[in-house]
């Protein structure tokens, strides 16, 4: 059985800061989780330019879950 692991993201392990948002990550059970805190007027559509776009073809990990409030 594995130990249980606990993080807090109110401590986060890197700050990610860009136009509009930031992302605060830990790492927890060999994975990256994120909270995004996003500003108003921030879209999708302009502001994600994904590390792995070659030409307009985009190839990424979609996220394993998603809360938005």
């Amino acid at each position: 059985m594995s130990p249980v692991e606990v993080r807090d993201l109110g401590e986060p392990e890197a700050v990610v800061t860009y136009p509009l948002g930031a992302t605060y990550q830990v790492r927890l059970a060999g994975t990256v989780v994120s909270h995004h805190v996003l500003q108003p007027g921030w879209s999708w559509e302009a502001h994600v330019i994904h590390p792995g776009s070659v030409g307009g073809c985009i190839r990424w990990q979609p996220p394993l879950g998603c809360c938005l409030s």
